[in-house]
């Protein structure tokens, strides 16, 4: 893993970043814990093109289709309380 803490960004300045992204991502550590991840615009575009091209739903698109289903809200509680009576 490629690491910079944020001292040595503030004392060399971008540069340092610059030069360790042709190796590929770069971590930033401030308080001596992992802040940030710097990626080069190419591993950028790479990430976003794959996240848009997936196959399976994220819950946003989830909630964005209309609801499909066919319980009520009592049969929900009734199969809710049917569960919970059964864990005792």
């Amino acid at each position: 893993m490629r690491t910079l803490s944020a001292s040595e960004i503030k004392r060399r300045g971008i540069i340092a970043v610059e030069q360790m992204l042709s190796a590929g991502p770069v971590h930033i550590i401030k308080n001596n814990k992992l802040k940030f991840v710097v990626l080069s615009e190419k591993d950028y575009e790479n990430l976003t093109l794959k996240s848009k091209h997936r196959k399976s739903l994220g819950l946003s698109q989830m909630l964005e289709k209309p609801a499909t289903g066919t319980m009520n809200r009592r049969s929900i509680n009734n199969r809710i309380e049917k569960m919970r009576n059964d864990w005792d």
